[in-house]
């Protein structure tokens, strides 16, 4: 018989070609029965199988012609493994809610604190400092006639400006040679006080010839926060609650206990909250503070 047609029988009784290893199963693919046909793939080639030309495995190359499929497979089952994981922790995400609550109280100030500064020209430092003091007296008794004490009031620095002095001056600096700027502090809690002297009967101090600086509003302070943050913690805790047990309600579950709790900033603000309108220069006031509270859910 001719080399081409010489074969081999293989444990289970099938022919084989010369040079092909058993276990090696033919190709569907087939290559057209003749010697230089073309296979489907590198990995095989043309060979006599049983007096025709067919598809098979090259000696050897099985394990390699299995491997892309072994390291696919892997990679289908790495990642469905992944997304498994993935979607019991979105699974367990949803057995918790977040929710906010809210605190607010309306509070009113407890300190103000007043710069009244006012000016002295003149020519002769003597008599512009002589000013300066007649003007501080004033105002301390315009003070003090209004109900405030002097364990209230604080002297400011004083400054002085010389105008001839200075590299660049006006023309008419020898007429009001000396600057001097001084003022009074006020520092009181008597608010009503404070807030009636700084609006209209601030006139008597202009009438009476003292020379006050512009834009000299008080600020009013609010300096209890700190004893009243625990209760305003508690009322927003609890306003948080009150949210997730509605939400519970709604979703058909339980709400279970706190897992975690974070508190906000807690925010002075004008209880007249418009443009314009700022916190320090409002007695009236509104505390707020904002917390986020994590409950876990129960069936």
């Amino acid at each position: 018989m001719g080399e081409n047609m010489m074969t081999q029988i293989s444990e289970n009784n099938t022919p084989i070609s010369r040079g092909e290893r058993p276990g090696d199963a033919p190709k569907t693919c087939g290559c057209g029965g003749k010697r230089n046909g073309a296979c489907s793939t590198n990995a095989c080639g043309c060979m006599m199988n049983g007096g025709e030309y067919m598809c098979r495995c090259k000696s050897g190359m099985s394990l390699c012609s299995l491997l892309p499929a072994l390291v696919c497979a892997l990679g289908l089952a790495l990642a469905g493994w992944f997304i498994g994981s993935g979607i019991s922790s979105v699974s367990d995400s949803k057995r918790s809610i977040d929710v906010r609550g809210l605190a607010e109280r309306n509070v009113e100030a407890d300190l103000a604190i007043w710069n009244i500064g006012f000016v002295a020209t003149g020519n002769d430092v003597a008599d512009v400092q002589a000013k300066v003091e007649e003007d501080a007296s004033k105002i301390r008794s315009f003070l003090k006639e209004n109900g405030l004490a002097d364990s209230e009031l604080i002297e400011l620095p004083t400054s002085m400006v010389d105008l001839l002095s200075r590299d660049y001056r006006s023309q008419d600096a020898e007429k009001s040679r000396y600057i001097v700027n001084a003022g009074v502090r006020v520092r009181s809690n008597k608010i009503a006080a404070v807030k009636a002297l700084s609006g209209m009967k601030i006139g008597a101090l202009i009438k009476s010839g003292v020379t006050l600086k512009e834009g000299q509003a008080p600020v009013y302070l609010y300096t209890q926060l700190k004893a009243v943050k625990p209760e305003l913690l508690a009322e927003a805790t609890d306003d948080a609650r009150r949210a997730a047990e509605t939400f519970a309600k709604d979703s058909g579950a339980d709400l279970g206990s706190m897992k975690s709790a974070t508190q906000g900033l807690f925010q002075i603000l004008p209880r007249d909250q418009a443009d314009g309108v700022m916190e320090s220069s409002e007695t009236d006031k509104t505390l707020r503070v904002v917390t986020t509270v994590t409950y876990s859910l129960a069936d």
